[in-house]
C-alpha cells in the first residue's frame, strides 16, 4: 500500500514559511529492497506555486526508507542536513536518525519539513543620507 506525503522546504525565520529555489531529491528503497528512481524538484517551481503561494511537493511512496537531500540551496540560506524517513506498512511516516525514530510526521498529516537557516554571511550594509544634498567624498587626509 502506498502513502501520500507532503514535503516542505521552509525557513527557520518566523513568518517566512515555504521558500523557493531549493533543489531537492528523494532517494531510497522499498521494504522489499527495490531502489526507487530518484525524485527531484525545485521548491516553488511550476505546480508548486498556487495563487502566488509556494506549496509542498506531494509524493506517493511505498513502505520503505528514504532520504530527502538538498543539492542546491536558495540564495541567503545555509544547506540543511539530509532527512531520513521511513514509510511503514501501517501508512505512518517517521523521521529517523541513526536508525532510531526521532519524529512522527504522521502526527502532522504525513508532512516532512526540511528547514533552512538564514546564511550568517549574507548581510549587506549600505550608508544612506536621509536629507540634504548627496554626501561628497572627503579628500584623503595626510
Amino acid at each position: 500500500e502506498t502513502v501520500t506525503l507532503a514535503v516542505s522546504k521552509t525557513s527557520l525565520t518566523n513568518g517566512v514559511g515555504e521558500i523557493a529555489g531549493a533543489k531537492l531529491t528523494v532517494t531510497g528503497a522499498t521494504i522489499g529492497g527495490e531502489a526507487i528512481t530518484p525524485i527531484s524538484w525545485t521548491s516553488g517551481e511550476g505546480e508548486l506555486t498556487k495563487d502566488g503561494n509556494i506549496i509542498p511537493k506531494e509524493l506517493t511512496l511505498a513502505p520503505g526508507t528514504y532520504t530527502l537531500h538538498e543539492s542546491e540551496v536558495p540564495e541567503g540560506y545555509e544547506p540543511a542536513q539530509d532527512i531520513v524517513f521511513q514509510v511503514t506498512v501501517e501508512g505512518k511516516v517517521t523521521i529517523l536518525r541513526n536508525g532510531n525514530t526521532i519524529g512522527d510526521a504522521s502526527l502532522d498529516g504525513n508532512h516532512v519539513t526540511m528547514v533552512d537557516s538564514p546564511s550568517k554571511t549574507n548581510v549587506q550594509f549600505s550608508k544612506v543620507r536621509l536629507s540634504g544634498p548627496p554626501a561628497k567624498p572627503r579628500a584623503p587626509s595626510s
